[in-house]
């Protein structure tokens, strides 16, 4: 099983890390806004790792167990997502 530390959430993305790998993930933030998801996860923003490794593969079955170590990761921390999109 995957798993991915956070290491920056901001309004408009969210890099984790996974071993000595990071993704970014894009995003939407609605911090505090009564009724909103928490956080909108752009599903299809997941593309390719973060420099130096953007030349190591990453497939989408990759993908997907990213996203789902995520999505692990935020339901643990109670935060509240939606994730918009799939993974391509």
């Amino acid at each position: 099983m995957t798993t991915v530390k956070i290491f920056e959430w901001t309004r408009g993305h969210i890099t984790v890390g996974i071993g000595d790998r990071r993704l970014t993930i894009q995003g939407e933030g609605h911090l505090n806004v009564p009724g909103s998801p928490g956080f909108l996860i752009l599903a299809g923003s997941i593309r390719a790792w973060d420099p130096p490794h953007e030349n190591d593969p990453l497939d989408v079955a990759q993908k997907k167990e990213i996203l789902e170590a995520l999505l692990r990761e935020l339901d643990a921390g109670g935060h509240h997502y939606t994730v918009e999109g799939e993974v391509s």
